[in-house]
């Protein structure tokens, strides 16, 4: 459910300046993560799966000293070690780049967003917010919005696309490091957001122009 509803203060604002209502695209976010939590929750407990606790890559030390310096002093320790963990990710993230293994998985997706309905212009866009997250994609978006004529749906698509599944390689190891399951940060959630973007592609594409910019897109933009 994090991974699909976060960051809101800045992905939200950024959906917004490339075209896209604001309140339109929390909604989407903030219901679809509920109901991915209560479907993996359904699955899970069904079949009985990960009932044991989880094991942490990653943990914390506990303060011992009750103090408001030793307490300091640990923030300051937890937060360094969040910068570490970070640096880290980007760190494999550029050599992921520089390997290739990025663009292995831009190959890779580019048929299947065509598949979905998202547009040639936008796809390149799509795989950046997917592999390395909605802030990367939606600049990229505004700056292509500007300079080209881009469908405004496949704005939508894209961004809706994003919004559900992006940072594909730095979230997934962040939350399998704090205990979280590989096939529900990565499998469930790639499965279902490109069901979930099917299902509003096939709707959405019948829609009116009208119809469509007065629910979907920011007032005064155009398709």
């Amino acid at each position: 459910m994090m991974l699909v509803a976060h960051t809101f203060p800045i992905e939200l604002q950024i959906a917004q300046k490339s075209g896209v209502r604001l309140i339109t695209m929390f909604v989407f976010r903030f219901c679809f993560a509920f109901i991915m939590g209560f479907i993996l929750n359904l699955f899970y407990t069904g079949f009985g799966l990960f009932t044991e606790p989880a094991v942490i890559s990653w943990d914390r030390q506990m303060v011992v000293d009750t103090s408001l310096q030793a307490w300091a002093l640990g923030e300051l320790k937890n937060y360094g070690m969040i910068l570490l963990f970070i640096f880290s990710l980007l760190l494999l993230v550029k050599i992921l780049k520089l390997i290739g293994v990025i663009e292995l998985i831009t190959k890779g997706l580019s048929p299947l967003l065509r598949l979905m309905g998202i547009g040639a212009e936008v796809t390149t866009i799509a795989i950046i917010g997917l592999t390395l997250g909605v802030v990367y994609g939606g600049i990229l978006i505004i700056n292509e919005s500007r300079n080209k004529n881009i469908d405004k749906r496949d704005i939508f698509y894209c961004l809706a696309l994003m919004g559900l599944c992006h940072s594909l390689i730095e979230d997934t190891i962040l939350m399998m490091a704090v205990g979280a399951h590989y096939t529900g940060v990565l499998i469930a959630r790639i499965s279902l957001s490109i069901l979930i973007i099917l299902t509003v592609v096939k709707i959405t594409k019948k829609m009116p122009d009208k119809t469509f910019a007065k629910y979907f897109l920011v007032k005064g933009v155009k398709k």
